[in-house]
């Protein structure tokens, strides 16, 4: 989605004009160097459906010195690697969990590149050897037109192992580190099971989620499918590392969580530390066949193709307030309904009702930035 690439007039730029600065349409900036002497914002602004919600803005007793409104341009078209589980776990079923998600990937895959979505699309297995190994020269990279390579590959292995899912993430948060393109960069993770790979983990060391004896005071115990319960790292272990860092780089990770029972805390965690966490308690996709692994697929690159821009520079949070045709919109951290920045990234994203209105009604997106108040 393009954003219309025009002038609109914002009270805020009224100290530009009468000092004889002419703002330009675009990505060009329009800067405002004050003496303390700028406008307030309001109190309160529109939320997307309609109702008063306050707004992200600088403390009612603080002139804004300093001010940037652009139109921004749409972040860069992305790549999206699809790190897919294929553990034993994946054969249960009929149709298996894994016949599902495969058919679900490559008819989103196929129907997006069909559409002329501008997506470039890559894959990695994991694990690669029927254990715990990732091999990162299996990657298929992304590229234009890969739905028939990806349908191959996918159609043409078959379940087996553990879940390696930190080694999948380092391998492919590799690959784009060494991609000097200017398209947007995510990982895609699909899995049903809980990351069992970790250095010196014990397999499977089972529990009772009811009186987790077993586990130790840095465990929890997660509920498994069949096993009951599986003492996992507290803190996420290596996958959650793995997805900061990658996060860190700039490369979101979405999580797919297939037929799990319950909430999976370590997934959350997963979710969170990508940058992609959902509103409410279960922060991933949690799907349980195949229609819903669809759904998931098709929301999550809605949300990339069509709501997320890009920023030229990573704001205090506290300062910032976003306008989108002149209309306050508030800041929501729990994506629900809203925007949100990612520092690392430094994109800007809209969420929820938010994102489905700029979708259907496109009008210029403003972003302005106040200074904190002098201590």
């Amino acid at each position: 989605m393009q954003l219309p690439r025009r002038c609109p007039f914002h009270p805020a730029l009224l100290p530009l004009l009468l000092a004889g600065i002419v703002a330009a349409c675009g990505p060009t900036l329009a800067d405002d160097e004050g003496d303390g002497g700028g406008g307030q914002r309001d109190a309160a602004a529109v939320d997307m459906g309609g109702s008063e919600v306050p707004i992200d803005q600088p403390p009612p007793d603080a002139a804004v010195c300093h001010e940037q409104t652009f139109v921004p341009e749409r972040v860069g078209d992305p790549d999206i690697i699809i790190l897919m589980d294929m553990s034993g776990s994946m054969t249960e079923g009929t149709p298996t969990k894994y016949e599902q998600t495969a058919d679900a990937v490559t008819s989103v895959v196929t129907e997006l590149e069909q559409a002329g979505a501008p997506i470039w699309w890559g894959l990695l297995f994991f694990p690669t050897d029927g254990d715990c190994a990732v091999d990162a020269a299996t990657l298929v990279p992304p590229a234009a037109g890969n739905a028939a390579t990806i349908s191959s590959a996918i159609t043409g292995t078959s379940p087996g192992g553990n879940t390696p899912a930190h080694k999948a993430v380092n391998a492919a948060s590799g690959y784009y580190g060494t991609n000097t393109d200017d398209r947007a960069h995510y990982l895609l993770i699909a899995t049903d099971g809980q990351p069992n790979c970790d250095s010196g983990a014990v397999f499977p060391k089972t529990c009772d989620p009811a009186n987790p004896v077993n586990c130790t005071a840095e465990e929890i115990c997660q509920p498994i499918p069949i096993l009951g319960g599986m003492c996992v790292p507290a803190d996420g272990g290596e996958t959650v590392a793995a997805i900061t860092t990658a996060a860190a780089m700039g490369v979101k990770t979405y999580v797919i969580g297939i037929d799990l029972d319950g909430v999976n805390s370590t997934m959350n965690m997963m979710a969170e530390a990508g940058g992609t966490a959902r509103a409410g308690n279960v922060k991933y996709y949690p799907v349980a066949d195949q229609a819903e692994m669809v759904s998931a697929l098709e929301n999550i690159t809605e949300q990339i193709i069509s709501c997320t821009f890009a920023l030229d520079y990573s704001p205090n949070l506290d300062y910032v307030s976003v306008t989108v045709g002149g209309a306050g919109i508030s800041r929501d951290p729990s994506h629900a309904n809203g925007w949100d920045i990612d520092l690392n990234a430094k994109t800007l994203t809209f969420y929820g009702a938010a994102c489905t209105t700029l979708q259907q009604n496109p009008d210029t997106v403003s972003v302005v930035v106040g200074c904190p108040p002098i201590s």
